[in-house]
């Protein structure tokens, strides 16, 4: 009868031991995490971060302008056009979509074939 008690008090410290260095893994995956940023966009002084949606509109010729510059994922945008994330002949149009309810500020950015919605950042 003893055996048993002191196996099952053995199983429950190694379980307990594993549970709390599983937590302390997942604490320093947080903070790993937390040092990089969305993909994100400056354009107009602001800095709009990515929905990771995509949109079905395609944005006009004459409002569709070419990402100036890129940073690390680790940083925020600070000049006009410039991303913190790899992108090809970077593409962006800024859309102001207005309607009798609502009116809608956003970014379109061209990902992989995709335009890709942003939303200013609210910091």
């Amino acid at each position: 009868m003893k055996k048993v008690v002191v196996l099952i008090l053995f199983i429950l410290i190694v379980f307990t031991a594993a549970c709390a260095n599983t937590d302390s893994n997942t604490e320093k995956e947080g903070k790993e995490k937390s040092d990089i940023y969305s993909r994100a966009i400056m354009v107009e002084g602001d800095v709009y971060t990515s929905t990771e949606k995509s949109i079905l509109i395609v944005p006009f010729e004459d409002i569709i302008k070419e990402t100036t510059s890129q940073v690390e994922r680790s940083k925020l945008p600070k000049k006009e056009g410039e991303v913190n994330f790899t992108i090809e002949d970077g593409k962006y149009a800024k859309i102001n979509k207005t309607s009798e309810r609502e009116e809608e500020n956003y970014v379109a950015v061209l990902i992989e074939s995709e335009w890709i919605k942003f939303m200013k950042n609210d910091k």
